[in-house]
């Protein structure tokens, strides 16, 4: 969910026990420090720096928190920086190695370095592999058609995810919601989904950020969109030639 409401978001493991993960997710720390851009926003190697900078802020206040409570400082290994990018291009990658030396490829899609003995991971959504761990990283980005397709039998097949996540592929996804449906109704799940409670959990205006504004208000209705957006937004934001348009109709 953070993902929906934040374009820095730390997640903080809570036990020292393995975690379930084995894809993307097995890579985390115990305190993460993630910068995820936006499926329109393009990868900017200015942004490792500002995150570099963000995140050792957190790992200080965070080490301050726990001497209060008179518990030992997290050794740097155990803090990590992300950046979560749609795409990451041949210029980024190239220019991420001469600001951070060596970087390794860990697998598809993933990329590790390290700064003052931190981990930081570099991620290519467009490539990580469509796994239940990055379902949440492939429905915030702009997908080809086949990754919109593994994307949605992971959702199907996996326990709890076609309630969790069908919702979001329904509204970010239109293009492969029948495809989707067929699926969980050949699985015995409901093929309909409603959207409401989603749109009040995000709110609609970032969900108009993050998709296609027809394909939202085909989804929502016209009603709701005005609704939301209230009748005096929607009047400053119309142009004089639209104002004029509509003066006439209400005449």
């Amino acid at each position: 969910d953070a993902l929906w409401s934040a374009d820095i978001v730390l997640l903080r493991r809570v036990s020292d026990r393995p975690t379930p993960f084995r894809g993307l997710l097995h890579h985390l720390t115990t305190w993460n420090i993630l910068e995820f851009k936006g499926r329109n926003v393009s990868a900017r190697i200015r942004d490792l720096d500002l995150l570099v900078e963000l995140g050792l802020g957190i790992d200080r206040r965070l080490n301050q928190e726990r001497a209060r409570q008179k518990q030992p400082s997290l050794e740097p290994p155990n803090v990590s920086f992300w950046y979560i990018a749609n795409h990451l291009g041949k210029r980024f990658l190239h220019d991420a190695r001469v600001r951070l030396g060596e970087i390794e490829e860990e697998g598809p899609g993933v990329w590790r370095s390290q700064i003052l003995l931190r981990p930081l991971f570099l991620i290519d959504g467009r490539t990580v592999p469509v796994e239940r761990d990055s379902v949440a990283l492939h429905l915030a980005g702009e997908e080809a058609g086949e990754i919109d397709s593994a994307l949605a039998q992971v959702i199907v097949e996996v326990p709890g995810y076609w309630e969790t996540y069908g919702p979001l592929l329904k509204a970010l996804h239109p293009n492969v919601w029948k495809e989707a449906t067929n699926m969980a109704r050949s699985k015995g799940k409901r093929g309909d989904l409603d959207l409401t409670p989603f749109i009040e959990d995000v709110g609609l205006a970032k969900l108009l950020a993050l998709v296609k504004v027809g394909d939202v208000i085909d989804t929502v209705g016209v009603r709701k969109v005005v609704k939301e957006l209230g009748v005096e937004r929607f009047l400053a934001n119309l142009s004089a030639e639209d104002r004029q348009k509509l003066k006439e109709r209400l005449k």
